[in-house]
């Protein structure tokens, strides 16, 4: 799955708060990249209802894809170190009031 705003429309986050509803069908497809200064591992996570996969670590970039089973791109995140952000979504989201 590309790591790419293609098909999206969006640009820079709220400092504050972004937040969208999507429509989507019951099955998605989620890409996670994390950019770390030094090496890191996903390494489990015990919780209360169900386990986490956390990496510990100074991040430079982070990335979140999302897409349905069939590749229909739904919306795609950048986060960067120097606290900027972008968000990009598809026709099926909105902004959540």
């Amino acid at each position: 799955m590309p790591l790419s705003s293609a098909g999206l429309a969006g640009g820079k986050a709220s400092p504050f708060w972004d937040e969208y509803d999507c429509l989507a069908p019951r099955r998605i497809l989620v890409r996670i990249k994390g950019i770390f200064h030094e090496r890191t591992s996903l390494r489990r996570q015990r919780g209360s209802f169900f386990d986490d996969l956390v990496a510990r670590g100074g991040l430079k970039q982070g990335f979140l894809a999302v897409r349905t089973s069939t590749g229909k791109p739904i919306a795609f995140i950048t986060v960067h170190e120097a606290g900027n952000a972008q968000i990009f979504v598809g026709d099926s989201c909105g902004p959540n009031a």
